[in-house]
């Protein structure tokens, strides 16, 4: 499908925006889809609803691959390769907040304030927590976090 097929529904059609990367939900011919758009090259990827419902909150990858999703609708949190068209599942995170991802697109981090946490899931599945007062940081004024 090329994107001149699409009608983008309104300014809320916009779902995450990185770099040259938007994510975008679109309809055609009634149906609702998710689209990744790399506007440096013009190609398009349609995400395949059935793997996941994007009805969460989103955030696309730095490289475009990859797309958190906050909640898919099944109780969980993913990452959905737009490569594979695959989605790596994990237990979602009541507390998170101030999600970024890694530069290079292999992990996400989020600030859980409320449990002391900097939680860390990574593409291939793996995650884990990072305790603030192990760093030396007894609170944080911030809800701000980081990758360097």
């Amino acid at each position: 499908m090329s994107g001149d097929e699409f009608a983008q529904l309104t300014v809320w059609g916009m779902r995450s925006v990185v770099r040259d990367h938007h994510l975008e939900r679109r309809q055609l011919d009634g149906v609702t889809l998710d689209v990744v758009v790399d506007h440096s090259t013009g190609e398009e990827t349609t995400l395949r609803s059935d793997l996941v419902e994007l009805n969460g909150d989103v955030l696309l990858s730095p490289d475009g691959r990859w797309v958190f999703v906050a909640d898919s609708g099944e109780g969980a949190s993913a990452f959905y390769d737009t490569e594979t068209h695959t989605t790596v599942v994990f237990q979602p995170r009541a507390g998170r907040r101030s999600a970024v991802w890694a530069p290079d697109s292999s992990f996400m981090a989020s600030l859980d304030p409320g449990a002391g946490r900097i939680w860390i899931e990574y593409t291939d599945g793996r995650s884990g927590a990072i305790a603030l007062d192990l760093l030396g940081i007894r609170g944080l004024d911030s809800t701000e976090l980081t990758i360097f």
